[in-house]
């Protein structure tokens, strides 16, 4: 169960400054005292350890900087970080580092509705990895509706390899294109209304070769169960934007703690040899 104590806030805020270090100053010009990428530690680890706005000022950003962030400015930033799709690309970097130490065996794309205060739902898209002993977040996007499905998987799926477990739900031709193009073997569970296209075609008879293969898919959802076990399955706002924000944040947080946890059993191990 993680904990908010001082060393694991320590390397959550590390690790998120980090990484956000080679994107964040690139792409989002900072409209404040701070450089952007500090403003975007404390939207991510405020998620992170499940503290509000209010709490965040209060708190967060006397850690982070040593002195108080307004929450109206910490609101601002998601808001922003959102329209800079910056978030996703740190999702992506995490996982880039989880997967150099664990490698995986296969991949699952998947959705999930999150339902939100304004009585809608977005729809989350996740890629997750699945090694030996664990499943971990590469890449995700949040579509609130008008996105075709060949947008949401462009947005949702990083650059991979091996078997690509898809959700019947992507069946769509430019979907499956998009997945062959980004180096996958896509295994999708057929519509059987839908048998037109040169990818369509090209997945259905890798599925009747791995159609067995597919009974693994579901654990992929695992990092469903996890974000929701962690945080709750709702999300408190109402714009899209900052939905968006909060929950890629969270994903980002989630995976984070997994690379915390993996260099700690690292650390240990070379101990161990000492």
């Amino acid at each position: 169960m993680w904990s908010a104590e001082v060393e694991d806030l320590g390397e959550l805020i590390s690790i998120v400054l980090e990484v956000s270090s080679r994107y964040v100053g690139l792409v989002v010009k900072s409209r404040g005292r701070r450089p952007s990428r500090e403003y975007l530690a404390i939207v991510v680890v405020k998620e992170g350890v499940k503290w509000s706005l209010r709490f965040a000022e209060e708190e967060l950003s006397y850690r982070l900087f040593g002195e108080r962030v307004d929450h109206s400015v910490i609101h601002y930033w998601e808001a922003r970080l959102r329209e800079a799709g910056v978030l996703e690309a740190i999702l992506e970097e995490i996982g880039r580092i989880v997967e150099s130490k664990l490698s995986y065996r296969y991949s699952v794309l998947d959705w999930t509705e999150v339902p939100t205060w304004s009585k809608g739902s977005v729809m989350l898209h996740v890629t997750a990895r699945i090694s030996e002993d664990t499943v971990y977040p590469v890449g995700a996007y949040v579509s609130y509706g008008g996105e075709s499905v060949a947008e949401e998987v462009l947005n949702a799926l990083p650059p991979g390899r091996r078997l690509l477990m898809m959700d019947g739900y992507y069946d769509a031709e430019d979907a499956i294109g998009i997945a062959f193009e980004r180096g996958y073997i896509p295994l999708v569970k057929p519509n059987t209304r839908r048998d037109r296209g040169y990818y369509r075609r090209k997945s259905r008879k890798v599925f009747g070769v791995l159609a067995d293969n597919y009974r693994y898919r579901p654990r992929g959802e695992s990092t469903f169960g996890s974000i929701i076990n962690e945080f709750g399955d709702r999300i408190k706002t109402r714009r899209y934007d900052t939905t968006a924000t909060r929950i890629i944040a969270r994903l980002i947080a989630h995976a984070a703690k997994i690379l915390i946890r993996i260099r700690k059993v690292i650390t240990e191990f070379l101990d161990t040899l000492l």
